[in-house]
């Protein structure tokens, strides 16, 4: 399935509307499957091409089918992105480190319903995960711990 992209002069539209428009590598490979020549190419290389295109700074990585390791972090970090996203089924709060954010994976073939079901469900994972930090807390100061 082909996928349509943006042209320049529409990514400049969304830079100048505020948003971030982040590198997601050269040509879409599994960079984990890639040697770590290929993988530095790919995402030098997307940086590069796009803050030359835009005329701005490109300081955000996706990670492309959320395929990311430590070694392609550090690359990342190495190319000059100041944050990465994965696809890791976590809240961006959790995230260990910026250069693996979790989202949330939506596809061009999702239709309204999937879209709500993944942010209902995204926001489920939130509150049980808070409802378990409360218990966490709950409990340290119940031990004097607070």
């Amino acid at each position: 399935m082909s996928v349509p992209t943006l042209l320049a002069v529409e990514l400049r539209q969304l830079l100048d509307g505020g948003m971030e428009v982040g590198s997601h590598s050269l040509t879409h490979r599994h960079l984990t499957e890639l040697t770590q020549e290929e993988a530095i190419e790919e995402i030098v290389l997307s940086r590069q091409r796009l803050q030359n295109e835009l005329g701005a700074e490109v300081t955000g990585f996706a990670y492309p089918y959320g395929d990311c390791d430590a070694l392609l972090a550090e690359l990342v970090a190495d190319a000059g992105y100041a944050r990465a996203y994965s696809t890791r089924a976590a809240p961006a709060w959790a995230a260990p480190e910026r250069l693996l954010i979790p989202r949330i994976v939506i596809h061009a073939q999702d239709d309204a319903r999937r879209f709500g079901w993944k942010l209902a469900l995204a926001a489920k994972r939130l509150k049980a995960v808070a409802a378990l930090r409360g218990t966490a807390r709950a409990l340290l100061l119940a031990r004097g711990h607070g």
